[in-house]
């Protein structure tokens, strides 16, 4: 769980980061390393998606975490 918070939080702040267009961050955004990390555009239905797809990440994780334990709650 925690792990599945912390790429939430990532997720998040990078797609927040993109509402910031300073010059020198979007020179940083024009190279491949740049817009691979920092992306171009805001837009809030990639929160809806991340959150999604981190919830069904760490659900997949957790119950087939218990499937390989054989412990059940």
């Amino acid at each position: 769980m925690p792990l599945a918070i912390l790429a939430l939080a990532l997720a998040f702040g990078i797609e927040l980061s993109q509402l910031y267009q300073a010059p020198w961050i979007n020179r940083a955004r024009d190279t491949t390393v740049g817009a691979l990390i920092l992306g171009f555009g805001f837009r809030g239905a990639d929160l809806v998606c991340y959150t999604v797809g981190i919830a069904l990440g760490a659900t997949g994780e957790y119950v087939g975490g218990r499937r390989v334990s054989g412990k059940s709650h």
